[in-house]
């Protein structure tokens, strides 16, 4: 009987170090996830997925992000917000992407190899374009300084409208 009694403090500190570490381990109050808004570089991007969010001040969270199956982008938001953008980091946040739209752009480079369910692609002022992982890319259109692109992977695509600086564009995989 001294030995439980001796190990009811063991037992007792054990179970205030486990209360400890959940209490510590639990987020924030009002926290709803992962803050992942210094991903979003540009500042006009990060405008832009506000804007979709409604959500025009306070952490982007990833979670929301992946909530979101359209984004577009054009310059009735204001600011001249779309022709001062010149990146897309953290696209990749948004896994349920279906259709993005963009108008009247300088964007450098644009990987959409993070958005699998991608169907829809309009966007205009690219200088580099990666789509080669959308497999359920339906329709494509883009203009821009574009030299070179990887249709070969985008079995579904029914429609591409496109214009570039590119010698030659084949499709005959796709």
């Amino acid at each position: 009987m001294i030995l439980l009694n001796k190990s009811l403090p063991v037992r007792a500190l054990a179970l205030l170090l486990t209360v400890a570490i959940l209490i510590i381990a639990a987020p924030a109050a009002g926290a709803s996830g992962t803050d992942i808004t210094d991903k979003f570089t540009d500042p006009h991007f990060r405008y832009a997925v506000r804007m979709t969010l409604d959500k025009r001040t306070g952490p982007i969270y990833a979670e929301d992000c992946a909530k979101v199956e359209r984004i577009w982008i054009t310059n009735l938001m204001g600011d001249d917000t779309v022709n001062k953008m010149r990146s897309l980091d953290g696209i990749e946040y948004f896994p349920n992407l279906k259709a993005f739209y963009l108008y009247s752009s300088n964007i450098e480079y644009a990987d959409f190899s993070k958005n699998p369910l991608l169907e829809i692609l309009f966007i205009t002022g690219v200088q580099n374009l990666n789509v080669s992982q959308n497999i359920n890319l339906r329709e494509l259109n883009f203009t821009g300084w574009v030299t070179d692109i990887d249709l070969s992977n985008n079995i579904n695509l029914e429609w591409v409208w496109a214009t570039g600086l590119f010698t030659e564009l084949d499709v005959s995989k796709t």
